[in-house]
């Protein structure tokens, strides 16, 4: 509580009192008889209750006067301690809403730094992401470049093994062409010595039959009965080129080596042949002398016996695929 105070405007009133009562007392002492003096001491008795009047006057306007103030001061207090009271309650509020606002402020500090944090997780997951997706393309670059050098040692061991084959094979042919080479050479020595063996073989055949010539020597010339058989091929073209049962004879000429004859009887053609040692190879004719006879050539051979009177050997078809045996027996 604070302490009370007067009136400003007391002391003043208070002053202004004592000395209107002074003045009074003074000219009452001035007055010389006693009725004077009674009046005085009527005045001064009047001045005396005056003045305690005004006292209490002025000691009732002062109690009115503190009691005013009491009231005001009472008044003030109570207004000072609802001021004080609200101030405290904004005080408090004010705390409050400092401490609300301190509460947000760090609720939003905390979710500022939990979004800081959730951004740091972020850019580190995305950093982690960027890594990983640098890590997987350093891979796959590294893979490929793997890959590339595999391929590129592939081909390069290929292309050694084509040339490693290409040598090979021109080494193989080189040893090809050098066997072939020999072979042919020894083919060909092979060749001149057959050759040669064969000639001094025919040379010695030649000597002997000559040598067997001067023994003895041929001459088919002459007639022939001939006895003409087939190998059972087709019956109606046997039939048709020698017939059933064929009876012809054979008149052979021998000029050298050379030897002709004619055909005659149930067919006719020709015979050309040569004779070597005992044997003669030939080729007949027959032709369509009656137009009944399917004309056809063939070929054949004889060998001649010991003693010179007989030929026996077979002949087979040029035209057609028939054959069989023909014999001459001299007349």
């Amino acid at each position: 509580m604070e302490e009370k105070t007067r009136p400003g405007w007391l002391i003043p009133l208070f002053v202004t009192i004592i000395a209107a009562v002074g003045i009074s007392v003074y000219w009452q002492s001035r007055t010389p008889d006693v009725a004077g003096e009674s009046q005085q001491n009527a005045s001064g008795n009047e001045a005396s209750q005056l003045a305690e009047k005004k006292s209490q006057e002025f000691l009732a306007q002062q109690a009115a006067a503190e009691q005013q103030q009491a009231e005001l001061a009472k008044q003030a207090a109570e207004k000072k301690a609802q001021e004080a009271l609200a101030q405290q309650a904004a005080e408090k509020q004010k705390q409050a809403e400092l401490a609300a606002q301190a509460a947000a402020e760090k609720k939003q500090a905390e979710l500022a730094a939990q979004a800081a944090a959730e951004k740091k997780q972020a850019e580190l997951a995305a950093q982690a992401a960027a890594e990983k997706k640098q890590a997987e393309l350093a891979k796959q670059v590294a893979e490929k470049r793997a890959q590339e050098l595999r391929a590129k040692e592939a081909a390069e061991k290929k292309a050694q093994e084509a040339l490693a084959l290409k040598a090979a094979e021109a080494k193989r042919q080189q040893e090809t062409k050098r066997l072939a080479a020999e072979k042919a050479k020894q083919a060909e020595l092979a060749l001149l010595a057959a050759t040669q063996k064969a000639q001094e073989e025919e040379a010695a055949r030649q000597a002997a039959l000559a040598e067997a010539n001067k023994v003895k020597s041929f001459d088919v010339t002459g007639f022939y009965a001939a006895e003409i058989t087939s190998n059972g091929q087709d019956r109606n073209v046997v039939m048709l080129v020698i017939g059933r049962k064929p009876e012809v004879t054979v008149e052979l000429k021998q000029d050298g080596e050379k030897i002709k004859g004619k055909i005659a009887g149930s067919r006719i053609g020709d015979i050309e042949g040569i004779i070597k040692e005992n044997r003669i190879e030939y080729e007949w004719y027959i032709f369509d002398g009656d137009g009944r006879v399917v004309p056809a050539d063939g070929k054949g051979f004889w060998t001649i016996s010991d003693d010179g009177l007989s030929l026996e050997g077979d002949w087979y078809g040029s035209s057609y695929s028939i054959g069989g045996a023909w014999n001459l027996k001299k007349q």
